[in-house]
């Protein structure tokens, strides 16, 4: 998809949905949407930073998939916190939290969501984001 500045025109940030399954990035997308937030998508992790890269200054939070093939989830949130050490970041797996963080390289996520997870725990996560920018 080709993202121009036109399609970030929101009184709200942006977030960018980083997952390489498409039903989950789908469904994601939907929710947030339904909530009234804009949403950038990618499938991949290298695809992910390039888009935040690009466009950081529309991208208020990132919803990151831990396991991901290639270009893991740990490895893009090292990658996204070099270019912007407060940018607010949810790592979501089926893993624990306690395993997730022990994968991580040294860069932390802002919080965690649990797979699977429920619309309205989906929601809250970036409500109390909003709260806090």
């Amino acid at each position: 998809m080709l993202y121009t500045p036109n399609t970030f025109k929101s009184v709200r940030k942006s977030i960018l949905i980083i997952d390489d399954e498409y039903s989950i990035l789908d469904i994601s997308r939907e929710i947030l949407e339904y909530a009234g937030f804009k949403v950038i998508t990618s499938l991949t992790g290298r695809n992910g930073v390039d888009l935040y890269h690009q466009y950081k200054e529309y991208i208020g939070a990132i919803l990151l998939d831990m396991n991901m093939p290639f270009f893991n989830g740990a490895e893009t949130l090292e990658e996204l916190k070099a270019i912007n050490p407060e940018l607010y970041v949810v790592l979501t797996s089926g893993s624990s939290e306690e395993d997730v963080s022990k994968r991580c390289l040294g860069s932390y996520p802002t919080a965690f969501l649990a797979k699977p997870f429920t619309p309205e725990k989906l929601i809250e996560i970036f409500s109390v984001m909003e709260e806090k920018q």
